[in-house]
């Protein structure tokens, strides 16, 4: 079977760059752009360790944090998202294409997000720091652990009768954080009569009621380590923010 060519794979990947920004990207940093409108109101529940909307932005990574050659992708991606369109039979394995469409993966937070994209190669990693009530955040996470069980093989079958598989399993994450899980899907799928294999790391690690979220891959696969430095350095970042700190700002931060 044909393999996708190289023109044809970078419009794919720009669908996945467009999938994981479907929430829209932080643009606090005049590096990222001009400010959003803040897309959540201050969170309102009895736990003060969740993060306002300030406190979601200043928490998010930058591209100098990630190993390699990485940087800020805008929205401007064309709609491909077709790669993950159609239904799962099990429902936890649709929730898991749901929550990747909708880039909540977690599960919809309660109170203050905020999130960034970066792009590297036909690779693209959507970071997101978002509060929860910590119940569901726990709940959320022990949905992403079980996922490997649930869904370690399984397909995608939709309107038109196309048919795509996929292979869940678990990926190992540095100790960090109150809780994390980690999980890596391989689709292989047809795109116009051509293969193509979508591969897409997906990291949660809980903080209190806090959650940052990593969604990272394409068509050239996952790179195992963005995701590590990712957790990594995020994690510390959302503790010093959480602790009333500041991150340290990174070189070309605020260029």
């Amino acid at each position: 079977m044909n393999r996708v060519p190289r023109p044809a794979a970078a419009a794919l990947a720009a669908g996945v760059l467009w999938l994981t920004t479907a929430c829209g990207e932080d643009r606090s940093d005049p590096k990222y752009g001009s400010p959003a409108e803040p897309t959540a109101a201050e969170p309102t529940g009895a736990d003060d360790r969740a993060v306002t909307e300030a406190q979601a932005r200043a928490a998010l990574i930058t591209d100098e944090d990630l190993p390699g050659q990485w940087s800020p992708a805008d929205d401007g991606g064309t709609p491909a998202g077709r790669m993950l369109r159609g239904k799962a039979g099990a429902a936890a394995c649709h929730d898991l294409i749901s929550g990747l469409r909708d880039n909540d993966v977690v599960g919809p937070g309660s109170g203050a997000t905020a999130d960034r994209t970066f792009r590297g190669g036909d690779s693209t990693l959507s970071y997101q720091v978002a509060a929860y009530q910590e119940e569901a955040a726990v709940q959320g996470l022990e949905r992403i652990k079980r996922l490997p069980a649930k869904c370690d093989d399984f397909t995608l079958t939709d309107a038109h009768g196309h048919r795509a598989t996929a292979q869940v399993t678990g990926v190992s994450l540095p100790d960090t954080g109150d809780d994390s899980a980690g999980v890596r899907m391989v689709l292989d799928t047809e795109v116009e009569g051509l293969a193509a294999t979508l591969t897409l790391e997906v990291a949660a690690v809980r903080v209190g009621p806090n959650v940052l979220t990593v969604v990272n891959g394409g068509l050239d696969g996952a790179d195992e380590e963005a995701t590590r430095t990712a957790v990594d350095t995020g994690t510390d970042r959302l503790r010093e923010v959480m602790d009333g700190g500041t991150p340290r700002s990174t070189p070309g931060e605020f260029d």
